[in-house]
């Protein structure tokens, strides 16, 4: 059983949480000791397995859901799930805007799915 919400964000908002529930340990490892540090956008799709894979892989994670999460990653994982729904759950948030600059700087990108449509110029 999860621990009760914090705060009014966490209870308002279950649609950004992607298969986790408010008061569960997030995968955000600070110290990553000299790993990749991947980002992994948690809005929708299967999280938690790409998650598993990564650590598996030797890669340190860090779930994205808001802008501020994308600095300093050295990659980003854009799961699937529903492209629309994705794209209406951070209009104005400035999170998207933040993922294709940080792509467009260079840090590579890996999409599946509704992923690879929200990493294309063009669809």
């Amino acid at each position: 059983r999860s621990a009760p919400c914090n705060n009014m964000a966490e209870a308002a908002a279950p649609h950004r949480i992607a298969g986790r529930r408010p008061g569960d340990a997030p995968h955000d490892e600070k110290a990553t000791d000299g790993k990749p540090l991947i980002g992994v956008l948690a809005l929708q799709g299967s999280v938690e397995e790409h998650i598993d894979v990564l650590h598996k892989l030797g890669a340190a994670t860090r779930e994205i859901r808001v802008k501020e999460e994308v600095a300093g990653v050295d990659g980003l994982i854009f799961p699937g799930g529903e492209s629309t729904a994705m794209a209406i759950m951070t209009e104005g948030d400035g999170l998207f805007p933040a993922l294709r600059d940080a792509v467009a700087g260079g840090v590579p990108a890996y999409g599946t799915c509704a992923g690879l449509i929200l990493l294309a110029d063009d669809c």
